[in-house]
């Protein structure tokens, strides 16, 4: 079985769409209740004419069960070793074929490129950070102009 896709699956209730009910093999939705004080998390048994339809079960029950049943599981060797073996040879085909791809090469040497020519356009713009604009005298010449002669402009 695989864990079914749902959209209210979440950090406080992770075992909704992956948890089966025993009676029809259908995925536990989850949902939190409204109590006199507090909200109470649980796990529901959706599936219209199975026998446990709406029955709900507290979220730190199937939790604790399904802690149990993880400290039940162990793994063969062999398990471990193929896994390795598999991400050696993913881990190995990708390490390859990225070095030798020419797309991938070329897509590197423009993406370099232009980091380069940013590079050197930013370095133009702190040199020219602190400096004016304009000449002291392109500056300074609108205001002399202006105390010369205010009737003009």
């Amino acid at each position: 079985m695989h864990a079914h896709q749902t959209s209210n699956l979440s950090a406080d209730l992770p075992l909704a769409g992956a948890d089966f009910c025993g009676d029809c093999e259908t995925p536990l939705t989850a949902y939190w209740s409204k109590g006199r004080n507090n909200h109470h998390p649980y796990y529901l048994r959706p599936k219209r004419g199975c026998e446990s339809c709406g029955k709900s079960i507290r979220r730190n029950v199937i939790e604790e069960e399904f802690e149990q049943l993880l400290h039940t599981m162990q793994p063969f060797a062999t398990l471990f070793k193929a896994a390795r073996e598999l991400f050696k040879d993913l881990w190995d085909h990708r390490l390859a074929s990225s070095a030798t791809v020419p797309s991938v090469i070329a897509a590197y040497e423009t993406r370099i490129k232009a980091l380069e020519d940013r590079k050197i356009v930013l370095a133009v713009k702190i040199i020219r950070t602190g400096r004016p604009v304009r000449s002291f005298d392109d500056t300074v010449r609108t205001t002399i102009e202006f105390l010369a002669s205010p009737w003009q402009l």
